[in-house]
């Protein structure tokens, strides 16, 4: 299994780009999503060009795979959404379970790194 964070396509990224991507993972471990970019833009706080802009380099990059969902209105086609999973060929994964062992490993290291900031803010506080 890669570390996506050892790819030279994620390192390539900047650093705004890197988390937006790194929760965006979070989410597509557990499953492929449909969402608007605007859905997506107003969850990350950012603007729906920006958003935009990531996944397209995102997709660039080979981490995420998208493609369009649109309805017919007045004759027209209109996207409504994209669908966005990872890259599970580039990312080297292989089975559900070895999916779940990353999720797992990233709850853990999140876990801990709270727990050091608790205990740095106690220590500094006197506590």
């Amino acid at each position: 299994m890669i570390d996506y964070r050892e790819l030279e396509s994620f390192k390539a990224l900047n650093e705004n780009q890197k988390k937006v991507f790194h929760q965006l993972h979070k989410t597509l471990i557990i499953s492929d999503i449909t969402i608007s970019n605007k859905h997506l833009a107003n969850q990350y706080h950012l603007a729906v060009k920006t958003i935009e802009h990531y996944l397209k380099d995102f997709q660039d990059a080979g981490l995420i795979e998208r493609s369009r969902l649109s309805t017919v209105v007045n004759g027209k086609f209109k996207t409504i959404g994209r669908r966005i999973k990872l890259n599970k060929q580039n990312l080297g994964y292989a089975t559900a379970e070895e999916l779940y062992d990353l999720l797992k490993a990233d709850a853990v290291a999140e876990v801990k790194a709270e727990m050091l900031k608790d205990m740095r803010r106690r220590k500094g506080n006197g506590s």
